[in-house]
């Protein structure tokens, strides 16, 4: 199971993985839809890691927390726990840096870290840490438009890019309320 929608970090941040870490309660925040649709303002009554519940001005709201952004002081900070994400894109990351730095970031945790092939020739790492929790990172590497268009269909949560965005996956993106034209941030590039 793929849980791409809450990979919302940098790549540093995203390998060593989210999870709630805490109850933030009475605290105002506004909560937007990923597609930028609907935002909706109030204080923040509970959060489980997986809904929000707000009090509004038209009363009690739950929200799913994988179908919103939070933004406000209110929001719950995300610790390190148990992800499981898929990086997508050029060959030359995929085969040589992002392995480097994915060993290298298990070391600095003192993870294990373990990698095998996958059916469709995709790569696993699996990291697993007592005190900082696990991670399985699955790295395809067909192609940079390839790896654009994963992180669009929401089958990846990052593109690896050798080169800069084309206009067309910009305008691609913006369209769909994931970036605005000349913003290539979702894009790890060298």
């Amino acid at each position: 199971m793929q849980r791409t929608k809450r990979t919302r970090a940098i790549l540093w941040a995203a390998i060593g993985t989210l999870a709630f870490g805490g109850s933030a309660v009475a605290q105002s925040v506004t909560l937007t839809t990923n597609d930028n649709s609907v935002s909706i303002s109030g204080e923040i009554l509970e959060f489980d890691g997986a809904e929000y519940k707000l009090s509004t001005v038209i009363g009690t709201v739950v929200l799913d927390a994988d179908k919103v952004r939070c933004a406000g002081a209110g929001c719950p900070v995300l610790v390190s726990k148990d992800s499981i994400f898929t990086l997508a894109g050029s060959r030359a990351l995929a085969d040589a840096l992002i392995p480097s730095l994915i060993n290298g970031y298990s070391a600095s945790l003192q993870a294990s870290a373990v990698s095998s092939s996958t059916r469709n020739g995709n790569t696993l790492f699996k990291l697993s840490s007592a005190s900082n929790g696990s991670a399985e990172i699955t790295v395809s590497s067909p192609t940079t438009s390839a790896g654009s268009d994963a992180l669009l269909d929401g089958q990846a949560a990052f593109a690896l890019a050798t080169r800069p965005a084309r206009t067309r996956e910009t305008r691609t993106f913006e369209q769909v309320g994931r970036g605005k034209t000349n913003d290539t941030s979702g894009l790890l590039r060298t």
